[in-house]
């Protein structure tokens, strides 16, 4: 029943409370959808995953390295290594609805030598290449916000720019990209180490492989994947 007041302020108690429960409604959404990255443009059927990209630093032997992309359901790629002959079959599965390609490598000692790597599509007839590949030793640099922490903030950011011709160190920035579900790929790029390209690379993976390149006397690949803020938690298995 009403309460002990009259029915027009009674109604207009009602429309004040829906009025911010609709309000409510709509902060939610826009703040989600803040929080949430750009929408992408869809990538094409067949490619290289993100991770496979020109001037890569692929894990030198002992180790076997493997490269991975997408394509069609039903479809055979094939991968030709360094204008190597015969081409090595991939095996497929699927990973949060995509359908992947995947492939192991012959195992490859550290070189400076840029090497190519051709994936062929027999559904689409289509070849797509990755060149200026180096083998090498790769690291995960992953943590926190002292590991995203950029060159371009670190002690004489200038000096250490000009200074930063190492071509044999390769970067990788995993870009954020939060989700609840498992993801198929990543966003990111390899960049080759310059004075042009060191300043927003992580400062702690940077004097780390500038150290390893020069005592191991071969290529180093940093992949960084760091969220400041994040729990510990959220880094283990």
């Amino acid at each position: 029943s009403e309460p002990n007041c009259t029915a027009a302020v009674w109604h207009s108690l009602q429309g004040l409370c829906a009025l911010k429960a609709e309000l409510g409604q709509a902060f939610k959404g826009r703040f989600v959808a803040a929080c949430r990255p750009a929408p992408l443009p869809p990538p094409p059927p067949f490619r290289f995953s993100t991770a496979h990209s020109d001037h890569m630093v692929l894990q030198a032997a002992p180790l076997q390295a493997a490269v991975w992309g997408f394509c069609e359901p039903g479809d055979e790629v094939t991968i030709r290594f360094n204008n190597a002959k015969p081409t090595l079959p991939t095996k497929l599965s699927t990973v949060s609805g995509s359908t992947i390609w995947s492939v192991a490598l012959p195992v490859t000692k550290a070189s400076f030598s840029a090497y190519t790597i051709d994936a062929h599509s027999k559904l689409s007839n289509k070849t797509i290449t990755l060149s200026d590949v180096l083998f090498g030793d790769v690291w995960l640099c992953s943590g926190q916000s002292n590991m995203e922490w950029p060159v371009s903030k670190a002690q004489n950011p200038a000096d250490e720019a000009a200074a930063a011709n190492y071509p044999r160190i390769r970067h990788f920035m995993v870009q954020k990209n939060p989700s609840l579900t498992v993801v198929a790929d990543c966003i990111g790029k390899w960049e080759v180490c310059s004075p042009e390209t060191v300043r927003d690379f992580s400062a702690t993976a940077y004097f780390t492989g500038r150290e390893l390149e020069g005592n191991l006397d071969v290529p180093i690949g940093l992949l960084v994947s760091a969220y400041g803020g994040t729990c510990v938690e959220a880094w283990t298995n």
